[in-house]
């Protein structure tokens, strides 16, 4: 019988529960009521029998702004997520010291450490947590040795903001979680494992100081993706270390990549473009001796430079094309014989709006379309793009194209590749398959 002939009562309550768990996976605000999961157990008694009996539909926790009664509409969120482990996020705005002392004599303030206060008493059951913070956080006291579920932590400051003592002892904190695998403080600065153990985490997303600080990177041992910043950008690096475990690497100066060796590499993103960037790419891909599968040199004025023919690229699946910054150049370059064999997706980062524009453009539809064409062992197409473009890329043939068996996504930027997003952002390298 299909399921468009049940009544409510006669669908299976998993079939419901699966429904309700994909509306209710990334609320705004937990502390919404008049948003899901809070309004399905208002339809019926049968809605609201399954909200409130499955604790999975309120273990996701997202504090962005406080209503009226959050602490209560909190407590009543965190007993309905019984003992079920907890995906956390909040927006801290000033500074709270150990005992939850506020600095601020308002009303709203005291509402949210009043939250923040009732999250970390239930940091045993936190599996991941992810804070913005606007100043110092001094909670690392009331964390230690209270984090047996702990999987992934994100720190995020405002620009410019910096690091404070407190925040490096709650990452320190956060570093000794024995579950601990994904960390991304990259708006913080690097630091050595605590206690000089071995760190097994698997993803890390960090900043350093100064290329020196990259030794840090060797109490890392389980690193599978890293992405790197550094404030000073160095001339050049003093030092170079083998890391045989990464698969994966994003950086944003390019010449942190002469203070590597990554044997295993497969997944490369470089940031920015210098007169030197060429040479050191190439440099590093010839001591690595790694086979790239995902290629993205986010400025198009380095793709267009360098030697895609090398061993190091024959097995590129995926490569990243910026547009329009020296398309032109670049999309020859993708179409000449042997250049990047083994390449079956596109991702296409358009500026602003290229192709819709009158007279403006600096690169015709038609001509990706072309290049498309030319390259016929294309299966996925991932455009980032505005909706203007699309539609013109669709006019000028990519229609036709789909029809033919090119797969085609359209995404908006919140890539790895460009700003973060609020809430478990993009931090990680996304998972792409070829259709």
């Amino acid at each position: 019988m299909s399921l468009m002939n049940l009544t409510v009562t006669q669908i299976p309550p998993e079939i419901w529960l699966d429904i309700f768990e994909k509306v209710s996976r990334r609320p705004m605000n937990s502390l919404d009521t008049t948003c899901a999961p809070w309004t399905l157990g208002q339809v019926c008694t049968t809605w609201r029998q399954i909200v409130l009996n499955n604790s999975s539909l309120w273990s996701t926790l997202i504090v962005t702004w406080e209503p009226p009664r959050s602490s209560e509409i909190l407590t009543e969120h965190l007993r309905r997520s019984a003992a079920h482990p907890l995906d956390v996020a909040m927006k801290v705005p000033t500074r709270i010291d150990d005992d939850a002392h506020i600095v601020a004599n308002t009303i709203a303030l005291t509402s949210r450490f009043s939250s923040m206060d009732l999250v970390t008493q239930q940091s045993y059951r936190w599996r991941v947590i992810e804070l913005v913070a606007y100043s110092d956080i001094n909670i690392a006291d009331r964390l230690k040795g209270k984090l047996p579920l702990l999987e992934e932590f994100y720190l995020k400051k405002p620009f410019g903001q910096g690091t404070g003592l407190h925040d490096q002892e709650l990452i320190r904190t956060f570093l000794e979680a024995p579950k601990l695998r994904k960390a991304d403080f990259r708006d913080s600065q690097i630091m050595e494992a605590p206690n000089g153990a071995v760190v097994p985490i698997t993803h890390l997303g960090v900043t350093m100081n100064s290329i020196t600080e990259i030794e840090y990177l060797r109490s890392y041992a389980s690193l599978v993706e890293l992405h790197l910043d550094c404030y000073q950008e160095p001339l050049v690096s003093p030092i170079c270390i083998t890391l045989p475990t990464i698969e994966m690497l994003g950086v944003r100066h390019s010449i942190i990549l002469d203070a590597l060796t990554l044997p295993n590499l497969g997944t490369l993103t470089v940031r920015d473009c210098t007169p030197q960037s060429c040479e050191i790419l190439e440099n590093f891909l010839e001591r690595s001796r790694c086979h790239l599968t995902v290629l993205s040199l986010l400025e198009g004025e380095l793709l267009a430079k360098v030697d895609l023919t090398q061993p190091a690229f024959r097995h590129v699946i995926r490569v990243t094309l910026p547009i329009p910054e020296m398309a032109r150049i670049t999309m020859s370059k993708l179409s000449s014989p042997g250049v990047l064999p083994s390449l079956q997706i596109v991702t296409a980062m358009v500026s602003d709006v290229q192709f819709g524009l009158e007279g403006e453009h600096e690169l015709e539809a038609t001509e990706f379309i072309a290049f498309l064409r030319h390259r016929a062992g294309l299966k996925l197409l991932r455009m980032y793009c505005s909706d203007p473009d699309f539609l013109a890329l669709q006019d000028a043939g990519l229609r036709e194209l789909e029809a033919a068996g090119l797969a085609v996504t359209l995404d908006n930027f919140n890539s790895n590749h460009d700003e973060w997003k609020w809430w478990k952002g993009p931090y990680w390298f996304p998972v792409v398959t070829v259709p």
